[in-house]
């Protein structure tokens, strides 16, 4: 291993959360969401650079609210019409190659640690891909689209809700990218691990916090509010 890259996708309208601002601009703990990801990341001290994907029409305010927080190696960069896309942009952004490695995080999920990310390096060495992933806890069953009925339980042991940093190693990278790109965009990967399967690979799991939400309505703002408190 040589490098290790995060990017930052911080391009959402927050269309879910209301208002006129995007989501990763909303304040937290006094300062705007998405900044909370770059601090763990920048404190962490590991990367050789933090990739920045932004919506078009927001690189501006981003440029301004993130320039005491990058440093010469950094980046910001327009993203796409979807998650997938943005991703794209931001890893043709970066000098990555075969032995590097790259950390995907949605800015909307400001709750994670450097223990989080040391053991995501852990797994993704050994296995080529991994993601924080959090445990259900709670019954879980299987209801058809449509017919408002369960159709069977699912064994809780064997269902995670999928969270993010992921991180991918760059020859694995380097394969999915050989994949060709659905025209529909509906059909996009939605996160690194829907991505992989596509290729017929699997992603390594690290159990996650029950801390790491995604800031997605007004009322998770509260939460997290309560969380950083804590």
């Amino acid at each position: 291993m040589r490098n290790i890259y995060a990017l930052v996708l911080a391009g959402g309208v927050g269309s879910r959360i209301g208002g006129n601002t995007p989501k990763q601009f909303l304040e937290l703990g006094g300062k705007p969401l998405f900044l909370h990801s770059l601090e763990v990341f920048r404190s962490w001290g590991l990367l050789k650079s933090l990739t920045l994907v932004s919506h078009k029409d927001w690189i501006l305010k981003i440029e301004e609210e993130a320039k005491d927080h990058l440093e010469s190696n950094d980046r910001i960069v327009p993203g796409g019409n979807t998650r997938h896309l943005s991703t794209l942009e931001g890893i043709r952004s970066i000098p990555w190659d075969e032995d590097d490695l790259i950390f995907i995080h949605d800015a909307a999920r400001p709750f994670f640690t450097h223990e989080e990310l040391d053991q995501l390096v852990g797994v993704c060495l050994n296995v080529g891909a991994a993601t924080l992933a959090l445990g259900s806890s709670e019954t879980v069953v299987h209801v058809k689209k449509g017919t408002g009925f369960t159709e069977k339980s699912v064994p809780r042991e064997e269902v995670y809700f999928v969270k993010t940093p992921q991180v991918v190693y760059g020859k694995t990278l380097k394969e999915l990218l050989e994949l060709p790109l659905e025209k529909e965009e509906s059909s996009h990967p939605t996160d690194l691990c829907s991505w992989l399967e596509r290729a017929g690979k699997k992603t390594g799991i690290v159990d996650s916090s029950s801390k790491n939400i995604k800031i997605t309505t007004p009322s998770d703002l509260l939460v997290a509010e309560k969380i950083l408190k804590s």
